[in-house]
């Protein structure tokens, strides 16, 4: 048997790369941890508005509330309210805004809000079009007053009105994010001297494992946030080995920043007070009692998510176990093989792409100002296909930028066409194209943008494109993109319907034992390519004054056929 050869030495020069690499991973994790953090803690104190208090309480019907609660023999009176107010906010007083404009319409984009839609704390705004052709807007509000006026919207514009209808009526109340797109509340039960849920879009109280046995939700994060501090209620909500990784931010950090919010909250308490608050050890007592959870959920009957059209609730895996998932890959199949990476011979590369070794693509190396592509010709964008790879965003700057995008293009200038680097994706400018951008850098003033890292869908029609979100058409959930610059290597899976000019993206992580994760779907204008016209797919990559290295590797184009059900982000 031959020696194993020694491993290269580690050089001081390369032990200090190392370091700073593994730094700057902990500083971006560390900053995320802090933003996300301190902006929902800082949202807790409207709830205490006084004026917003009896703008509620002039909404809520509370004698009819009372007298309900006061039926309810089998329920501290406390508990009994809470639960009517819950019932009352989803039947009677918000309505459910999916689809906006009525049976029949789609969402087909978003847009920059209006002023007036500004004012009412709106940062951005769909575009839905209704059966009869016309477009309707629905703002994201979330100002108080506007939601109280409008009536209407999805979990996060429920959780959050509903926050204050909990205040108005004397109960104590916590705003709980989940880090899997979803928000609930919870309230306090003097009976029980502990926190209970409620989620108000569901119009159900005191259903812990709702989303875990009901919906069949897998989730890692869930934090809740009040006027006497921050908890990590996760354990409360999410069922031990069943929940997703919870890798985005380091334990010890989150738990003493959260320590950090609860000390900063109660210090202007008397030490009466402070003692009053005993709860917190009631409430860890419960977070440990799993199994009294367990055999609470197989007294009740827990159902799939009951907010949201069917498909909706397919497509993000919510409507019960047992339900399929409207994901990619079960509602669009492979035919025949297109084209594989391992033989790459119907690839074009322009700018500093090359194959690194006879199965690995380097489209970006890790310097600044950058631009480069890697496409294939099809015969026709009137064909669906399914594309997946494998990639890794390497050796970033801090911070890192800007990313990568996949694309379909028919801009006369062919293969060799490339768009704006940095900010521009490298497909700002494409004619009559739509991407798929992976963005790791938040760019506020020249595209406005959203969160970073980031997967949004771009396109418009028959005009050149543009990386400003104003041309964005669908948008991944902010929460549930992991941290695509930490190194690891990512399953990335795209599909084309054709026919219904669909786009959908899924996700997973190669390293853990998650399956695709559909994070968003949206419809592209038409882009005006003849049925005999060719089109150019592949991936392009982009760097300005910062960087970041992408590799590809198990990179397949399939023809498929089938349709992809209809879903937009939330």
């Amino acid at each position: 048997m031959a020696p194993v050869p020694p491993l290269p030495p580690w050089t001081p020069s390369l032990l200090a790369l190392a370091t700073r690499r593994v730094l700057r991973a902990h500083a971006r994790r560390k900053a995320d941890l802090q933003r996300t953090l301190s902006g929902l803690d800082s949202g807790i104190d409207k709830y205490e508005d006084t004026s917003l208090l009896d703008a509620a309480l002039s909404l809520i019907p509370l004698q009819e509330l009372y007298d309900r609660a006061e039926s309810t023999p089998s329920l501290p009176l406390e508990d009994a309210l809470a639960r009517a107010l819950a019932e009352w906010f989803k039947a009677d007083f918000m309505q459910w805004a999916d689809p906006v404009g009525g049976e029949g319409s789609a969402m087909v984009g978003m847009a920059e809000p209006f002023e007036e839609e500004r004012k009412g704390g709106a940062g951005r705004v769909e575009l839905w079009k209704r059966a009869d052709g016309g477009v309707e807007r629905f703002a994201r509000y979330n100002d108080l007053r506007v939601l109280m006026r409008e009536r209407r919207g999805r979990c996060g514009e429920f959780a959050n009105l509903f926050m204050l209808f909990l205040r108005a009526v004397g109960l104590r109340a916590r705003y709980v994010w989940n880090a899997e797109d979803h928000v609930w509340n919870e309230y306090f039960s003097p009976t029980r001297n502990r926190f209970i849920h409620v989620d108000p879009s569901e119009g159900v109280t005191d259903q812990p494992l709702l989303y875990a046995k009901g919906w069949g939700k897998a989730m890692s994060y869930c934090l809740a946030f009040g006027t006497d501090g921050a908890a990590d209620v996760s354990r409360g909500y999410v069922l031990r080995g069943k929940g997703r990784r919870r890798g985005r931010w380091e334990e010890f950090e989150l738990s003493a920043t959260l320590a950090e919010i609860t000390t900063r909250r109660r210090a202007g308490r008397t030490p009466e007070e402070r003692k009053a608050l005993e709860e917190d050890r009631v409430e860890e007592a419960w977070l440990n009692d799993e199994r009294g959870r367990l055999d609470q959920a197989e007294r009740e009957e827990l159902r799939g998510r009951q907010s949201g059209t069917t498909e909706w609730r397919k497509a993000r895996g919510e409507a019960g176990e047992g339900v399929g998932r409207a994901s990619v890959a079960s509602t669009l199949q492979e035919t025949d093989r297109i084209f594989s990476l391992s033989s790459p011979s119907a690839l074009t590369l322009t700018g500093p792409a090359h194959l690194s070794s006879p199965t690995m693509l380097s489209l970006l190396p890790p310097l600044p100002s950058q631009l480069s592509s890697a496409l294939l010709r099809l015969p026709t964008a009137h064909s669906s296909f399914l594309t997946t790879l494998s990639l890794r965003l390497h050796s970033p700057s801090s911070p890192p930028a800007d990313g990568l995008a996949f694309i379909l293009h028919s801009d006369p200038r062919g293969a060799l066409a490339l768009g704006s680097p940095g900010a521009g994706m490298g497909y700002d400018g494409l004619a009559r194209s739509w991407a798929v951008e992976l963005d790791v850098y938040q760019t506020r003033d020249r595209t406005a943008d959203p969160p970073a890292p980031h997967i949004s869908l771009h396109s418009r029609g028959r005009e050149p494109n543009t990386a400003h979100h104003r041309a964005e058409r669908a948008l991944a959930p902010t929460e549930r993109i992991p941290d695509l610059a930490d190194g690891r290597w990512y399953g990335l899976r795209i599909a084309w319907d054709a026919r219904g000019r669909r786009v959908g993206v899924e996700l997973r992580e190669e390293e853990g034992e998650e399956g695709w994760e559909e994070v968003l779907q949206g419809t592209v204008p038409d882009l005006g390519i003849g049925e005999e016209e060719g089109v150019w797919v592949g991936l392009v990559g982009s760097t300005g004054g910062l960087w970041v290295g992408v590799e590809v590797r198990g990179w397949e184009v399939w023809g498929a056929q089938g349709r992809l059900g209809g879903w937009d982000a939330v």
